[in-house]
């Protein structure tokens, strides 16, 4: 299993958590369970809510084990409601192994300031029992090319912000031209922003080029995910995606053995250069063994003609099938730095898929010299670790006692840095059940010790379907620091019925920050959301109080959402208020967007 994804992954997954802890919360979940759902049925989707104008938005897709099964990435993205979509299929179109997976939620504002959050779900993509299977659909045609996309452009004006007395707006242009048969696929995004008082921004734009053949693929792009490559330990991994970028990757698989090459090329925002490669070869053995070796080297410098800096890593892997369902995994892996410090480190475990039962448990040694600096800039731990990962998924589709079917999961680490005498641990655990057919209940706990700080997080999710239009949800969490306390309580009811949809919800916030002189910081909110098609309305009212201010906020937007012959789509409308600010301020904002 991948080292970086297997364990190191689980440490940046317990630093969402404090996020909520900010006395600002520009990002917001309505939902942290986003439910169970059936890849083969169509993708999930997942909504969310921005205060505030973002520049980027990275979500991590991490299953039980905390390995990253997918990368997703947005840029400059307004502030309002926002959603993405994920299929649940692997990059060769298969549904991923069923059991629990988590969007890991990273924000960038356009002031520099992150926040993070994440939403659970989980993937039950049952057999269904058939008499006699059914025929064969016809596939559907689809033709060689498709163009779509969007115009739109808005105008703000807010008479109490001292930077922004002025009228505000901006442009934005977005369309893509897809080309693909059986065997090849192209496809180009044109992406434009100009705000009305700046230069034009080109950052969405990419290219990719893509052909395929019996056993293998290569692969073109420029600014979009190279993917990755398979080695246990995960030193190699996607750069950060705000960088310009341009590399290829070529895969093919010779029966007995496959091989995968990859070369990229990266500018970032302030004069830093970098660049990297990959080797990877693998061989099928006997009796199912598998063996393979991995050979990765990446360098970066900050400015033109500076030094240079980077690391070079080879590793070899076995793994062995002892039982049905049952592997043994083992790798080994030789580092060195920029000074030229080399060190050693492996791994080894077993894991075991069963199908409704998964479980893994690993042991992983990297010397006190261990360090790859430009691998996986995500995970945050780059250095030395020694300890024991280990993790299960257990789903019970079927009745049991009182529950229709019944999900858990548990996993954990213990880590020690041997260069500073550190000690990391995690647990995580989860219950999720169903009861009676119309009501889900999601317990959660997460305990995190990184040295001195220790955090615990506790969630409760329960939803009730009262019938099939009307149903509510109700969640409640905690998250406990040596310094900190967050309370959230949530209760909303919705109407979904074809093109119509009501909704409200109620909630309460309340953190205590130590450190913070904003501290307590309380919020309650009433939010109320209709959908007549093809109108769209929603009022939002918040009673904030920081420290000793306090203040009342409302927010509300009209949208007028038609389709136009079937191919066309408008969107009109017009909002008052600000959304991120502490009371309601005088702000008038109107938008228009086509989309085609």
């Amino acid at each position: 299993m991948p080292l970086k994804r297997a364990f190191l992954a689980l440490i940046w997954i317990g630093l969402a958590f404090p996020a909520v802890c900010r006395a600002q919360n520009d990002l917001r979940l309505p939902e942290t369970d986003a439910g169970v759902f059936d890849p083969r049925e169509g993708p999930v989707r997942v909504e969310y809510r921005l205060l505030e104008d973002a520049e980027e938005v990275e979500v991590l897709v991490v299953d039980f084990r905390g390995e990253v099964a997918e990368r997703l990435t947005f840029v400059e993205l307004r502030a309002g409601d926002q959603a993405f979509e994920w299929s649940g299929l692997d990059e060769n179109g298969e549904p991923l192994p069923d059991g629990r997976y988590r969007f890991e939620i990273r924000v960038r504002f356009e002031n520099g300031r992150t926040e993070e959050g994440f939403v659970e779900v989980r993937i039950a993509a049952l057999p269904e029992e058939r008499v006699m299977p059914p025929p064969e659909p016809l596939p559907p045609e689809e033709p060689f090319h498709r163009i779509d996309g969007s115009i739109s452009t808005f105008w703000r004006r807010n008479s109490e912000d001292p930077e922004h007395v002025d009228e505000d707006g901006e442009q934005r242009v977005w369309t893509r031209l897809l080309l693909k048969d059986g065997k090849h696929r192209a496809e180009g995004v044109f992406s434009m922003r100009r705000p009305y008082s700046s230069r034009a921004s080109y950052e969405g734009s990419r290219a990719m080029a893509e052909r395929r053949w019996t056993g293998g693929r290569l692969k073109g792009v420029f600014r979009q995910s190279l993917g990755d490559l398979d080695d246990p330990m995960k030193l190699f991994s996607d750069f950060r995606t705000e960088r310009k970028k341009v590399g290829a990757r070529l895969d093919h698989d010779f029966g007995r053995g496959d091989v995968s090459l990859l070369g990229f090329a990266a500018e970032g925002a302030v004069d830093s250069r970098e660049r990297g490669g990959a080797f990877r070869l693998g061989l099928d053995g006997p009796w199912g063994v598998r063996v393979g070796t991995t050979l990765t080297g990446r360098e970066a410098s900050l400015e033109d003609g500076g030094p240079r800096e980077g690391d070079r890593a080879g590793a070899a892997d076995v793994t062995v099938p002892v039982l049905e369902g049952t592997e043994i995994r083992a790798e080994a892996v030789s580092t060195r730095d920029a000074l030229g410090t080399r060190d050693e480190g492996w791994m080894m475990g077993v894991e075991h898929d069963g199908g409704n039962l998964r479980a893994s448990a690993e042991y992983y040694d990297l010397g006190e010299a261990f360090s790859a600096p430009f691998a996986d800039p995500m995970r945050r731990v780059r250095s030395d670790a020694r300890g024991v990962a280990a993790s299960a998924d257990l789903l019970h589709p079927k009745p049991l006692w009182a529950f229709d079917s019944l999900a858990l999961s548990v996993r954990g680490f213990s880590l020690e840095r041997p260069g500073s005498g550190e000690t990391l641990r995690e647990g995580d655990a989860s219950v999720r059940v169903r009861l009676a057919e119309r009501d889900t209940v999601l317990l959660r706990w997460l305990g995190r010790e990184d040295g001195a700080m220790r955090s615990n997080t506790l969630l409760a999710s329960v939803r009730h379907a009262w019938s099939d239009t009307w149903s509510s949800t109700l969640q409640v969490n905690t998250a406990r620091t040596r310094t900190s306390k967050t309370s959230r309580g949530r209760l909303d009811a919705a109407y979904r019925k074809e093109d119509r949809l009501f909704r409200i919800a109620v909630e309460r916030v309340r953190r205590v920050i130590e450190t913070s002189p904003d501290s307590p910081y309380e919020e309650t909110s009433v939010r109320v959301d209709a959908r007549v098609d093809p109108f769209r309305a929603y009022v939002s009212v918040r009673r904030n109080r920081r420290g000793g201010d306090s203040a009342v906020n409302g927010f509300g937007r009209l949208a007028y959402e038609p389709e136009i012959l079937h191919r066309y789509r408008l969107i009109a409308y017009v909002a008052l208020g600000n959304r991120s600010a502490f009371e309601t301020e005088k702000q008038v904002e109107l938008g228009l967007e086509v989309g085609f």
